[in-house]
């Protein structure tokens, strides 16, 4: 039985490094990098180092986000950083080897690793992020237009991507969809909303799976009390991030290999 890892999480950063950090993505990722810090405030700048650290220090291998942004851009920056680590592990690694599909496409029952599919149901912003992905050349995120629903579940008021068909990946970070643009909905500000994206695909996640959840604390409590799994709640940023990790033990050999690539320290 493999001994599950550890998570690693960020420890409290000043803003200067964390800006500096951020910065320094920027500056590689975009022509113009400084149009896109200009609105930037103390949080942003610490939840994105956040986000950034996991992923990178936690070798994440699929990114998936509801509700596109500015992480969008950070969690493509490290799915680069983390395909070069994993080349380079790869080729010393034969156990790692062998779970790699000969058709180059699944990585330990996970598919389009090291990319990004981000969830983006307003038109208006969906437009915005295609046309600076493309501006700058941007290749390893999908972004997917899919509409918001309101629904019920036992008779809770709550909010879904609609259609968003069967997902998997390692890291998860939940910060929409967003409710201001909804059809057919009056959004007043006083509305707390929960989301609940990862009910319904809870089962279909590997041990091992980290989710970030950007505020929205009534879905975290709505999640403490309907997700079924052994999740681990642990807040950042004096309770503005609150990062869940789902400790299980191994589904078998090819996740328990995963625990093991995320645990090697070469």
């Amino acid at each position: 039985m493999v001994k599950f890892m550890k998570i690693r999480l960020p420890k409290k950063i000043s803003l200067s490094n964390a800006k500096k950090n951020i910065e320094k993505i920027f500056y590689f990722k975009f022509k113009n990098y400084k149009n896109y810090l200009k609105t930037f405030t103390k949080i942003d700048y610490i939840d994105l180092y956040n986000l950034y650290f996991i992923v990178t220090q936690n070798k994440r291998i699929k990114a998936i986000e509801f509700g596109s942004g500015i992480s969008t851009f950070i969690f493509s920056h490290a799915m680069e950083q983390n395909l070069r680590y994993f080349e380079k592990t790869i080729k010393k690694n034969k156990q790692l080897n062998n779970h790699l599909d000969k058709r180059k496409k699944i990585l330990f029952k996970i598919d389009n690793y090291f990319n990004v599919e981000s969830f983006e149901n307003s038109t208006r912003y969906f437009n915005f992020q295609k046309k600076i992905l493309q501006k700058n050349k941007i290749k390893n995120v999908k972004l997917i237009k899919k509409n918001c629903k309101k629904t019920t579940l036992d008779e809770i008021i709550v909010f879904k991507y609609h259609n968003k068909g069967i997902l998997n990946s390692d890291f998860i970070y939940i910060d929409g969809p967003g409710i201001q643009d909804l059809p057919n909905f009056k959004y007043i500000k006083s509305i707390n909303p929960v989301h609940i994206d990862l009910l319904e695909i809870e089962f279909n996640l590997n041990p091992g799976t980290i989710v970030v959840v950007d505020g929205l604390p009534a879905t975290i409590r709505f999640f403490k009390k309907k997700l079924l799994r052994n999740w681990k709640y642990f807040s950042l940023n004096d309770n503005k991030q609150t990062v869940m990790l789902l400790d299980e033990k191994s589904y078998g050999p090819i996740n328990t290999s995963l625990l093991k690539y995320y645990e090697n320290k070469s």
